[in-house]
């Protein structure tokens, strides 16, 4: 039945039903009747009455009602509301017909108080008094089985109708007194289980084709939409998000669109193109303006978001997406796949992607991060240097490097060893093994378990808090060293100069070639300066790679810093997505806050690079574009010019090419 929009003035005499209509309500009456011949005709001196079940708070000002639709058909009748025990009396207006059932709605203009017990009396035109039971506010406070219980018998659209007119009821009918806080939290229960149907324009007969493949508010302050779009007669005007109840704002800054050939169509999940002719993509990134994040402060509302979309002739359209409420990481990678990574640069990435993504980064970093602490053997009570080692999903390299800590005088006496785990499912496996390498080389470590896979940068920040030395040593878990004494000279370096930032040393692969030697920069094919490995590939013995020296960055792969550096410049940045930017960027950090960074050629590492990198599935070229951006906007105008003083010295800038594509090869550094 067809739901009316907005409930009538009701007559708030107390103990008076509404006078009677004439003509056509008497025949309302007896249809009542005799639809309700089955059950007894209710007469004020023996008012049916119903049970509990069919009534609950939704906050002292708010109470919510179910009856069978033959006591008050028609849908759409007001009614009065009186307490037998209490002098209060409200309005109720019964809006929708779900099941047999019809959904009221009673607002108390003053709140009823926990210990009421009342007992009401329910008057609807053209029918005799109902007697509700209805639970105390005490008992139903923080019960919502009466929401969930309604929500079965809802469809989407009866879902949308009634989560619309609730909406408008509330908005209207709230007080400065009103319990906004429980308002609110009926509004994300209901509206979790309330769908939007999915609705798109794939017709390929038509000139317009159009589908929101995907739609997401971001910690309740970005709004993400994604889909693809055909309009060969440019027939497209502009775009503006509605949310529930009735909220809008329009999308043109943040509306972006880029080719979409046939071929990527797989970057659109569940976007069945019908035409790939003359498809194009688009991505939808807008923060929501304060009234609609204000208005019942509700993200619930905002997240049942839909596209109203204009076009030439005053046509419009409305689509909706497949809702889906993703954990905070499958969003990122689907926001991330949302866009081929070719397409990811300029005003795109700048204005739209960048700033969602950093937000939302920084959303993931305020998580809370430590689940708990292991403890195997005894520890150092005085370590001098922390030695800090990352762990996700791969531990091949836990017993190499167990046996040669063991046997490093310096390190077992010297050093303590942190590992930080950051695949909580894999605790067991990583238990076993460090208990049993205690045992059998006496080698004490610590393991700090997070909550959830955080990334490289927040683990590396968790384990520095919990070090308790002033040097800081990050070493990957694929990482480990050729001979022993390493971390006496890597110390010894480190502290042979006043205001040393970072010290890296040199890595080779497995075939003892150089993998690093100290960064340097150029630009690449894109004009974007990025940092590439000094004599890659060359022999480890190679002259200019075995003398020490001054540098801007090194890898992150095993390096020195001091505590009181690293607090200062505000550790690793957790703003880059599982990337090779995080190392260079507190490198740079570090010399921005006067320190100088060095290459210790005498301390020589084998590195299995990129050995955990496998296990991050939804890592591409999509991430590491963002990287590059992110990288850029902080550092491009001080690499700039360390290029042009370079090229003033009558050195040519050698080209560094993107991680992704690039090959094993030899360069000279400039």
């Amino acid at each position: 039945m067809p739901m009316l929009d907005k409930p009538r003035k009701l007559d708030h005499s107390e103990g008076m039903a509404p006078r009677k209509k004439p003509a056509t309500k008497t025949r309302v009456v007896s249809r009542l009747k005799r639809s309700s011949s089955r059950q007894k005709v209710m007469k004020p001196s023996s008012c049916a009455t119903l049970q509990p079940v069919h009534a609950g708070w939704i906050s002292p000002h708010l109470l919510l009602l179910q009856l069978p639709t033959p006591l008050i058909t028609p849908v759409g009748i007001p009614g009065v509301l009186c307490s037998l025990d209490v002098p209060k009396t409200s309005g109720v207006w019964f809006a929708a017909e779900v099941g047999g059932m019809a959904l009221g709605l009673v607002v108390f203009k003053d709140g009823v108080e926990e210990d009421d017990l009342p007992v009401y009396t329910l008057y609807i035109e053209c029918s005799e008094p109902l007697t509700l039971v209805v639970p105390s506010y005490r008992q139903n406070t923080q019960d919502m089985t009466f929401l969930f219980r309604l929500q079965k018998g809802l469809g989407v659209r009866q879902q949308l109708q009634i989560g619309k007119w609730l909406g408008r009821v509330l908005l209207d009918a709230r007080t400065d007194h009103c319990d906004k806080s429980r308002i609110i939290a009926f509004f994300e229960q209901f509206q979790l289980f309330s769908l939007v149907e999915p609705h798109a324009l794939q017709d390929p007969q038509q000139p317009f084709a159009m589908v929101v493949a995907q739609a997401h508010v971001v910690d309740n302050r970005w709004l993400f939409i994604a889909g693809w779009m055909r309009d060969p007669l440019g027939q497209f005007v502009s775009a503006e998000a509605v949310t529930l109840p009735g909220l809008r704002f329009a999308l043109k800054d943040g509306f972006f669109r880029f080719p979409c050939p046939e071929k990527e169509r797989e970057n659109f999940a569940n976007a069945a193109i019908t035409a790939p002719e003359g498809v194009e993509g688009f991505v939808v990134v807008a923060p929501i303006p304060e009234e609609a994040e204000n208005r019942l402060n509700n993200k619930a509302l905002l997240r049942l978001c839909r596209v109203k979309v204009m076009l030439k002739g005053g046509v419009s359209l409305l689509l909706t997406a497949k809702e889906t409420v993703p954990d905070i990481y499958r969003l990122r990678s689907m926001i991330l796949e949302s866009v081929p990574a070719r397409w990811l640069k300029g005003p795109l990435m700048q204005k739209a992607m960048m700033p969602l993504l950093c937000h939302l980064q920084q959303h993931i970093a305020r998580r809370p991060k430590v689940k708990d602490i292991h403890v195997f053997g005894v520890q150092n009570p005085a370590p001098e240097i922390s030695v800090i080692v990352p762990l996700y999903h791969n531990y091949d390299f836990i017993q190499l490097q167990s046996v040669l800590f063991a046997s490093d005088p310096v390190f077992k006496s010297q050093a303590e060893l942190i590992y930080v785990l950051d695949a909580p499912e894999d605790v067991e496996n990583v238990q076993t093994q460090l208990d049993a390498y205690e045992k059998l080389y006496g080698l004490p470590s610590k393991l700090v378990m997070m909550k959830e896979n955080s990334g490289y940068a927040t683990a590396c920040n968790t384990g520095a808090k919990y070090a308790r030395a002033e040097a800081l040593v990050f070493l990957n878990s694929d990482c480990y060293p050729v001979a022993a004494g390493w971390l006496e000279t890597l110390y010894r370096m480190h502290h042979a100069r006043k205001n040393t930032g970072v010290t890296g040393v040199k890595l080779l692969f497995e075939d003892d070639t150089i993998q690093h030697a100290g960064i340097y920069f150029a630009r690449n094919e894109e004009k974007q300066i990025l940092g590439a490995h000094c004599y890659e590939g060359l022999p480890a013995d190679h002259p200019p790679a075995c003398e020490s020296r001054e540098i801007l960055a090194v890898t992150g792969a095993c390096f020195m810093i001091s505590r009181t550096m690293f607090r200062e410049v505000g550790g690793f940045s957790t703003e880059y997505i599982i990337g090779d930017f995080e190392d260079i960027d507190l490198c740079l950090k570090a010399q921005h806050h006067g320190g100088s960074n060095w290459y210790a050629a005498e301390v020589t590492m084998r590195h299995f690079q990129r050995q955990s990198m496998p296990h991050h599935g939804r890592y591409g070229g999509a991430a590491w574009r963002y990287n590059v951006a992110l990288h850029m906007r902080r550092w491009g105008a001080f690499l700039q010019t360390q290029l042009q003083e370079k090229d003033a010295h009558g050195k040519a800038s050698v080209t560094a090419k993107s991680p992704a594509r690039r090959k094993k090869r030899v360069t000279q550094a400039a």
